[in-house]
Order: C-alpha cells, then sequence, then structure tokens
C-alpha cells in the first residue's frame, strides 16, 4: 500500500529570511506530482496577492493547500484580508497567522476572524523546533479530517445501499406474498372468466337464431301485396325455433352476469396492481378504506372456505400518510394469520369462522381493527408472537415472518402502534394505529382500551 500524498503548505510573509526558515524546517518546494516519501512539502509567497494566486492555481489544478501561514502586517494586502481571501476559495483551509506585533495580534483578534477552529495564532520569532510541531500537528488533523470525511461518504453510500436493498427486498416479498396466493387468485379469477366464457357462448348462438328470425320478417316485409302461406309458415316455424319469450328473458340475464363477472376480474387485477406496486419512497395521502379493500381481494382465497368476512369500514376517515405497499403487506400478513388461525378451528370440527374488519378515527390516528374467531393465542405464547422465526403453524405453513414484518412496517416505519388482545379458544383482535399527521417526535393515540391479555409495542412518530 502506498504512503499518502504529502500536506500541501502555502507560507505568505514579505520577510524572505521567514520564508527561507520555512522552507528549510517544513519541506522541499511543492512540485506538479510531489514525491510520495515526502510528509510536507511548503511553497512560498512574498506578499498576499502573490499567495492568493498561487492558492487559486493549486485549487484550481485540484492540488489544494491544506495549511497557510499567513503574515498579519503585509504591505498591500495584509494578513487578516489575505486570510479570509483564502477562506474564500477554500472554507477548509486551516490558517496560523504569524506577527511579531503584539498590538497587530489584538487587532487581528478584534477584526472580521470569525471564531473559528480553522485560525491558530504564533508569534514571531519562530523557533524551528515550535514550527515544525505546529505543522506536524494540523498535518495530523487535517490527515484525519480526510480520513473522516472519506468514511463518512463510505458509510453514507453503504446507508444508500441498504435502503436500496430495503426497497428491494420489500418489493420482493411482496412478489412472494402474490406468488404463494397465485393458485387462489388464479382460481378467483377463473369462475368468473368461466361463467363471462359460458355466457358468450350462449349469447353468440342466441344471435344466430334470432337472425334467422329477422331473416324470415325481412322476407315477409319484402312480398308485395299479401305474403305467401309459405312464407307465413317459415317465419312461425322460425319464432317457434327460437323461443322468442326464452330468449327475452334469458339474453339480458346473460349480459348482466358478463359484466358482473368482468366487474370481479377488473376488482382482481386492480387490487393485485395495487398491492404488488412498489409504491412511494416517501409517505403518501392513501385512502386507508381502499387499501384495506384491495388486500382483502388479494387474499380472499385464504379465507373464503373458513370465515365470512364483515368490513365496516368509516367512511368519514381522512387520507393517512404512509407507505402504501408496505401497510399492504402488514395487513396482508395480519388477515392471513387470522384466517389461518380460524382454519385450525374449522379443521377440528367447528362450523365457519367469521373475519372483521373495521376503520375508525381515534383522535390524531386511524385505526384498523382486525379480529377473528379463530383459536386465540395461548397466555404463555402472547410476549412471543412479534418474534422473528417464532410460529405455531405446521412445517411449511408459517415462517414466523408475518408478525414481525407487519410491527416492523407499523411500528418503525410508519411511528404508528400495533397491539393486540387475544382469548384462547375465542379468537383474537390485532389493532393497528397510523399517525393522522406525518409529524416528528409526537406519539400516536390510543383508544383508551385496556385488556388483561393486552401486549403493545409502540414508538413515538418519526
Amino acid at each position: 500500500m502506498s504512503n499518502p500524498s504529502p500536506t500541501r503548505i502555502l507560507a505568505i510573509d514579505d520577510d524572505p529570511a521567514m520564508l527561507t526558515l520555512f522552507r528549510a524546517v517544513l519541506g522541499k518546494p511543492c512540485a506538479g506530482r510531489e514525491p510520495e516519501r515526502l510528509r510536507m512539502c511548503v511553497d512560498t509567497a512574498l506578499s498576499g496577492a502573490e499567495g492568493l494566486e498561487l492558492f487559486r492555481r493549486a485549487h484550481c489544478a485540484d492540488r489544494p493547500y491544506a495549511i497557510a501561514f499567513v503574515d498579519l502586517v503585509m504591505p498591500g494586502m495584509n494578513g487578516i484580508e489575505t486570510a479570509n481571501r483564502l477562506w474564500a476559495v477554500d472554507p477548509s483551509l486551516l490558517v496560523v497567522r504569524v506577527t511579531a506585533s503584539e498590538k497587530a495580534l489584538r487587532m487581528a483578534e478584534l477584526a472580521v476572524f470569525e471564531e473559528s477552529d480553522r485560525l491558530l495564532s504564533l508569534h514571531k520569532p519562530l523557533h524551528p523546533v515550535e514550527l515544525r510541531q505546529v505543522a506536524r500537528f494540523l498535518d495530523q488533523r487535517k490527515r484525519a479530517e480526510d480520513a473522516l470525511q472519506r468514511r463518512t461518504v463510505e458509510l453514507n453510500e453503504r446507508i444508500e445501499e441498504m435502503r436500496r436493498l430495503q426497497a428491494e427486498l420489500a418489493q420482493a416479498q411482496r412478489l412472494e406474498a402474490i406468488g404463494q396466493l397465485a393458485a387462489g387468485i388464479a382460481h378467483e379469477i377463473n369462475t368468473p372468466t368461466q361463467y363471462i366464457g359460458d355466457n358468450t357462448l350462449f349469447l353468440g348462438d342466441a344471435f344466430r337464431v334470432v337472425v334467422r328470425v329477422f331473416e324470415s320478417v325481412e322476407r315477409l316485409l319484402a312480398c308485395d301485396g299479401p305474403a305467401p302461406a309459405e312464407l307465413l309458415e317459415q317465419a312461425r316455424a322460425a319464432a317457434r325455433t327460437a323461443d322468442l319469450p326464452f330468449l327475452a328473458e334469458e339474453i339480458p340475464r346473460a349480459v348482466e352476469q358478463s359484466l358482473e363477472g368482468i366487474g370481479c376480474v377488473a376488482e382482481i387485477v386492480r387490487a393485485m396492481k395495487e398491492f404488488s406496486h412498489p409504491g412511494a419512497e416517501s409517505k403518501v395521502a392513501v385512502d386507508l378504506n381502499r387499501a384495506v379493500a384491495s388486500t382483502l381481494t388479494v387474499c380472499r382465497n385464504e379465507w373464503k372456505y373458513v370465515a365470512d368476512l364483515t368490513t365496516d369500514f368509516d367512511p368519514a376517515l381522512p387520507p393517512v400518510p404512509c407507505l402504501p405497499g408496505e401497510l399492504n403487506q402488514a395487513i396482508l400478513n395480519i388477515v392471513i394469520n387470522a384466517a389461518h388461525a380460524i382454519a385450525e378451528k374449522v379443521a377440528e370440527g367447528d362450523s365457519k369462522g367469521a373475519i372483521t374488519v373495521r376503520t375508525r378515527r381515534r383522535g390524531n390516528a386511524a385505526e384498523i381493527h382486525i379480529e377473528d374467531t379463530g383459536t386465540g393465542i395461548p397466555q404463555h405464547l402472547q410476549p412471543k408472537i412479534f418474534d422473528l422465526f417464532f410460529t405455531t403453524k405446521t412445517v411449511g405453513r408459517g415462517t414466523g415472518q408475518g408478525l414481525t414484518m407487519a410491527r416492523s412496517i407499523i411500528v418503525e416505519k410508519h411511528g404508528g402502534a400495533l397491539s393486540f388482545h387475544s382469548e384462547p379458544g375465542k379468537g383474537t383482535a390485532f389493532i393497528v394505529l397510523l399517525p393522522l399527521e406525518p409529524a416528528a417526535n409526537q406519539p400516536v393515540a390510543g383508544n383508551g382500551e385496556h385488556h388483561d391479555t393486552c401486549h403493545e409495542t409502540h414508538c413515538l412518530a418519526g
């Protein structure tokens, strides 16, 4: 590994003897590319204007000076003005003001030198050891600052990479959920598609029959004078074959059923699109009722065979600031858990259960209440349900990540609260609270209810 490049120093003083001292103590003049074995190199200038020009050229060439020794008392541009103009080019420059005059130093301290940790003072005459120690100290400080800056850039890049990976993981988890529900979604789409197809076939056959009747009537209308008996009989036979009263009743019904089926398919597709959409990186105002309804549609095949689902949405609920895709995933996990809990009871011989989903406004928060009539959670397991990989389901049915993920999304990403109360053998209710205002450092209001078996996890918004 090569050594770091030398620290570049600029010395500005109208006394040639002082510049000789700087060169003798601090190192050789800075070349276009300094040898890496040098720790420091120094360039000198006899006036503020000359020093400022050297400084500007080096800065434009991307070979900036890190330290400047500036004499306070110089003809023309004095040390105070010189230092300020150097800082205007590079605010990170470390400046050492040098003077033999106590009066000049006091004037400098009272002048427009801002209180800065990038400014030191030395009194003439300078001792070589003192000068070398100050230069080495500033050199070490500058190298430490550069290392810290590089480390900060690296950390920021890693943080951005982690955020990107986290967003990709969240999207992958949503798509994985869609994949796991794919068979059920396909069934939900197949049912209306099938009767749309059947009705379309019926309408095609009916159309051909009706066309034959129209053709018979058209032949009758084309006759001049009384219609021949043969044409009349053909028209009557076509009408009898068509069974017009039957078609008059069934055709509107077939059209109505087909439109209903198209509506069902469109609703499922819309729900899938909203659920799987990557969503925004920052919170957006969302119609919470619609978001929850879409999620319930996506997972319908999970609950419809074991439970009747009832929704009770608050129509006056205002838009809620949230991450739509993330929130959909959290609600999906909770609803599927409810369906699985009911399925366990149904497998033991119980009748079909019930899932109730309500939305309400609770103070400065929106509440989503998801309640089931499943098996409930045993008392001794309730403190563990948000633990990663903890599950009471059989192998292959649960991964132990659903509620952990839901908690992370609701609490950590939305500044909300997730609580539950459960009674073994009777069911469980999960309560989600989401802040209605995205203001930071404000706790989310609860609903005031308390339960002996209630476990809650929450944090401050932001």
